[in-house]
């Protein structure tokens, strides 16, 4: 019994702590959250499971700020910048990607790392008329620093790619260099 009871808690003992960390790392955020953005008390917040950063920022208004440029891209930019306690992300992570007008103005930034796109990483914030932010969602990637360099040239990528399909020589691969 005492041996099942060690092997339980051996087992738990990673989960626990994780969840620990995790309520820390939130329980930051939220206070800066609660200073800053949420002073009013009508924000909601979802927060991300995996990255630890706002899902979902709803319920609210808040000015840009930069009204004298009046580039959406460049206030938008600024104001994730200006709260990088909640969003925990560097303007050197983003990129923006598009401007989407209908109602609202929707400002879109895709995650990079190392000037490298990240699958399914990324930020948008939803603008009224009156350039209020009124939403921002999206999910940020919490990157491990890591070697982007090529290991391989592209031709024998191309190689690769060309073995990996089952295509004869006499087919042609394209590369594209970019």
């Amino acid at each position: 019994m005492k041996k099942e009871m060690l092997i339980i808690l051996a087992l738990l003992f990673p989960v626990l702590g994780y969840a620990q960390t995790r309520v820390k790392a939130d329980s930051i955020q939220k206070a800066y959250f609660d200073s800053t953005l949420n002073r009013a008390g009508q924000w909601e917040i979802v927060w991300s499971d995996v990255s630890k950063t706002p899902r979902i920022l709803y319920g609210g208004k808040l000015k840009l700020d930069g009204t004298k440029t009046k580039d959406l891209e460049k206030m938008a930019m600024k104001f994730l910048k200006d709260h990088k306690g909640l969003f925990q992300i560097e303007e050197k992570d983003l990129k923006f990607k598009t401007l989407i007008k209908d109602d609202l103005e929707h400002i879109h930034f895709d995650q990079v790392y190392e000037d490298i796109r990240v699958v399914g990483g990324g930020y948008s914030l939803h603008v009224n008329e009156n350039e209020e932010v009124i939403c921002a969602n999206g999910k940020i990637f919490d990157i491990t620093p890591l070697d982007v360099s090529p290991s391989i040239d592209p031709s024998q990528a191309a190689l690769s790619v060309k073995s990996y399909l089952g295509m004869n020589d006499s087919m042609e691969c394209l590369v594209r260099n970019s």
